[in-house]
């Protein structure tokens, strides 16, 4: 009978400690509101860093706890940096079991790190807090792109002098002996041929900058024929005043007036 005895009054203990390891689980039980950032589509939901000037998209997802179903009563987002006054960006009551919230653009005015911190609130009082910090980096060394091609026309007649070659610094008083346009320096500080295959390889300022000023200065450019008709595939470059010019020599045409005399038309297509 004692070991019978002994077994029962074990097999009540262990029966006594399950019932208390239930309640401590259910104490333990997470009973917080689920707080998510919108993710995809060009959202930020993670720590990120950015370059200064650039724009992150943030936004927000909650839904009430899936095991007390208490509806949410609040929620607020805010920049916070430190050192600075936190900035709000949404602070409003809610009521049900769900909430999105607006989207919002987010760029920073200078380099730093920063945190948006977004809380919802139930009705039973209980909080989630979702954080995400961003870095905002200055860009290095950025790329300019050049401008857009734009035409550009030169002409000569006669013995007058040429037109429309000011803006690059040049300017076009006579032929070579060779019987071709001779293009000259004018207040350009530098005339050089950058190679037909500049005109499509380079494609940003700083590129162009680096290839003007690598190049040699040469005294005139005088390929154009002054005599007849012809396409050319020539890419030149001047500085003028601090701007680098690429000019793409295309076309030279040709005609004879009895009264003005040899009119030469130069074309083609310029970036900067």
């Amino acid at each position: 009978m004692r070991k019978i005895s002994s077994i029962l009054m074990i097999s009540m203990l262990a029966v006594a400690t399950l019932f208390t390891s239930c309640n401590k689980d259910e104490d333990n039980e997470d009973k917080r509101p689920t707080l998510n950032f919108i993710g995809g589509d060009g959202y930020t939901s993670t720590s990120s860093t950015i370059t200064l000037g650039e724009e992150i998209l943030v936004g927000w997802n909650a839904f009430s706890n899936t095991s007390t179903s208490k509806k949410l009563s609040h929620f607020e987002a805010r920049i916070v940096t430190i050192g600075m006054e936190d900035q709000l960006l949404v602070n409003e009551d809610i009521n049900g079991t769900s909430y999105s919230s607006e989207s919002f653009s987010i760029s920073a005015s200078g380099a730093g790190v920063f945190d948006i911190k977004a809380t919802v609130t139930d009705n039973a009082g209980e909080t989630r807090t979702v954080s995400i910090t961003i870095t905002v980096e200055e860009a290095t060394n950025p790329d300019t792109p050049l401008t857009e091609a734009e035409d550009f026309t030169w002409n000569r007649e006669g013995s007058a002098a040429g037109t429309g070659l000011s803006q690059f610094g040049l300017k076009w008083t006579s032929n070579a002996k060779e019987v071709k346009a001779k293009i000259i320096k004018d207040n350009a500080t530098k005339l050089v041929n950058l190679g037909s295959s500049a005109w499509t390889t380079i494609t940003t300022q700083e590129a162009l900058i680096a290839a003007i000023d690598a190049a040699t200065d040469m005294e005139a450019y005088h390929e154009v024929s002054a005599e007849a008709n012809h396409t050319y595939d020539d890419v030149i470059g001047t500085i003028v005043d601090g701007t680098y010019y690429m000019i793409h020599v295309t076309s030279g045409t040709v005609a004879n007036d009895i009264s003005t005399g040899t009119a030469i038309t130069i074309t083609g297509q310029y970036k900067k």
